[in-house]
């Protein structure tokens, strides 16, 4: 940290009086924090990210020659299906520039900017009040099955799909619609033969199999694009949902995060 041990001493000793607490305890033989400093430890993150971030505003970027990391949070489907896209087209543009993805959850919405991310990308579900968002593309879900399967040709109707037997990702598909009464009974109501905890693994599951693996319209064609697969529309009827783009306040005017989001602007195009 830069600081000697004294100095470092007379720092925690001005943190506990300001705190009136001990902060840093011996349990044990051990030094552990106090319950207020877990508390306060997200906090004090979020300044210093916050800190050094203003120290690397940019008012103008010129990707042939910077040197910074962007960090995205996405979740799975749409890191195959968007940020595979648009990662190796910003590498060439900005050969300086490098990418980290996190991985992101339903319930990491809140704290994914506290855990270093410049940039979400997510259903508008999950989107974070009271942030910029732009909108990047529409999704719906759909189904995938091998070129060769038996049992379809290029449709698929719900006694069909009930009849089928399914592979299935451990949580409902996602990105997706809100689906509503009818169509997230029939999804309920498949019978699923295999569970997988990747949306990676869809293609290589259904291909030479019966199986039918229901997810995201976009990914399922990007599968299909680069494996002798199919894409069928999903047997009932759902309304499309927006999957946004979102960002901290303090990036609003960040040359570097505008360049970043033009590029993945960009790479949604062809999916409006």
């Amino acid at each position: 940290m830069g600081l000697s041990q004294p100095a470092m001493s007379v720092a925690l000793r001005k943190l506990r009086d300001q705190f009136g607490d001990e902060l840093v305890a011996d349990v044990g033989g051990e030094r552990r924090l106090t319950p207020l400093a877990q508390a306060l430890r997200p906090r004090v993150r979020r300044l210093l990210r916050d800190v050094g971030d203003t120290f690397r505003l940019q008012i103008d970027f010129d990707p042939a020659v910077a040197v910074r990391t962007f960090t995205i949070a996405a979740p799975e489907q749409l890191e195959i299906m968007l940020l595979g896209r648009v990662i190796p087209d910003l590498l060439r543009a900005a050969p300086g520039v490098s990418v980290t993805v996190l991985p992101f959850t339903r319930s990491s919405s809140a704290n994914a900017f506290e855990t270093g991310a410049d940039m979400l990308v997510i259903p508008q579900r999950f989107a974070v009040e009271g942030l910029q968002s732009r909108v990047l593309m529409t999704e719906r879900p759909s189904c995938m099955v091998w070129d060769d399967h038996p049992g379809f040709g290029d449709e698929i109707t719900p006694e069909h799909y009930l009849e089928a037997r399914h592979v299935a990702v451990f949580e409902r598909p996602g990105p997706n619609a809100q689906l509503d009464g009818p169509s997230r009974d029939l999804l309920d109501a498949r019978k699923i033969a295999v569970r997988t905890s990747l949306h990676g693994a869809l293609p290589n599951l259904v291909l030479g199999t019966d199986l039918v693996a229901t997810a995201s319209s976009w990914l399922l064609q990007h599968f299909a694009s680069m494996m002798p697969l199919k894409v069928l529309s999903f047997p009932i009827a759902t309304s499309p949902e927006p999957i946004i783009a979102q960002w901290p306040p303090h990036l609003d005017h960040d040359a570097a995060h505008a360049w970043l989001l033009e590029q993945v602007v960009r790479a949604t195009c062809e999916f409006l």
